[in-house]
């Protein structure tokens, strides 16, 4: 009895101390956020691109400052690289506020929440999932 006990714990807490998933560009805090920064093409200072509550919402904030960069840069998530928002210009201001709006894409939904639907994530993620233009 005592030796299923013991499994069941180690069982459930492997679940719970899984390994962090890996997004270039993005790291965990101590105390559990998730953080994203770039480095400024050609400059030695970084872009704060912000603290989030899961590891997605900074890597799509990352992504979207590396429009910074041009094509062909190595992106978390490749297949939404035309749905990013994209920034203004390339001034610090402008780049973290593309990386706010990519970041609330991913936004999780807290558990038993009610969602009725019609949210624009919904509609913009059934959009892209279907292969339509996302707008």
């Amino acid at each position: 009895m005592t030796q299923e006990i013991n499994q069941t714990l180690r069982a459930d807490m492997e679940e719970v101390h899984e390994p962090a998933p890996k997004y270039r560009g993005v790291r965990k805090r101590k105390w559990g956020k998730w953080v994203s920064e770039i480095r400024e093409p050609g400059k030695k200072t970084r872009i704060w691109l912000g603290s989030y509550e899961a590891p997605e919402m900074a890597a799509a904030a990352y992504d979207a400052a590396l429009h910074l960069r041009g094509p062909g840069v190595s992106l978390n998530f490749p297949e939404m690289v035309d749905s990013l928002p994209r920034p203004a210009s390339s001034s610090p201001s402008d780049v973290q506020l593309a990386a706010q709006e990519a970041a609330v894409r991913f936004r999780r939904l807290p558990m038993g929440s009610f969602f009725d639907g019609g949210g624009w994530w919904l509609q913009w993620w059934r959009g892209f999932r279907d292969g339509g233009t996302v707008s």
